[in-house]
């Protein structure tokens, strides 16, 4: 029913990426770092449209990181492929759930500032460690040593 990759991801990045959004909280959007996920409840933020953003973007991201290694992509371009899709998923829902409170349209340049700067570091960052951890075990699980595509290089 699942690909190998959708598996892999769900069972890595699931778990890391959930914990980080409820560390860090989503009220990241409206203020900066540090709510907790106590005070993301009381103050009814909202979580649950950020959770199922991310959880859509890891499945989708993943379904492609089969065709992206059969490819020839590299580990790290396959993982780059990935986190764009995952982190584009969620950080267009964080703009979404930014335009309800806000008057968005009066200082739009203010108003995409940070959903982009956070963008940018999460897919920086996601490419390089979590990304990769994926991509790597997916690619471990999908090919022997002998089935390699053409193309294929790993960093070991």
């Amino acid at each position: 029913m699942y690909s190998t990759a959708t598996k892999v991801a769900f069972a890595v990045g699931l778990p890391i990426g959930l914990a980080v959004i409820l560390w860090l909280g989503p009220t990241d959007v409206y203020r900066g770092l540090g709510d907790s996920l106590l005070e993301t409840i009381l103050y009814s933020r909202p979580i649950v449209p950020l959770i199922a953003a991310y959880v859509v973007g890891l499945w989708l991201a993943s379904e492609k990181i089969p065709e992206h290694l059969r490819n020839g992509f590299n580990l790290v371009t396959t993982s780059f492929f990935f986190s764009l899709q995952v982190n584009g998923v969620f950080w267009a829902t964080v703009v979404v759930v930014m335009l309800k409170p806000r008057r968005w349209w009066e200082n739009l340049h203010e108003f995409m500032a940070q959903p982009m700067l956070w963008f940018n570091c999460s897919v920086a960052l996601a490419t390089f460690t979590i990304g990769y951890l994926i991509c790597w075990i997916t690619n471990k699980k999908m090919f022997s040593d002998s089935q390699k595509p053409r193309g294929y290089y790993d960093f070991e």
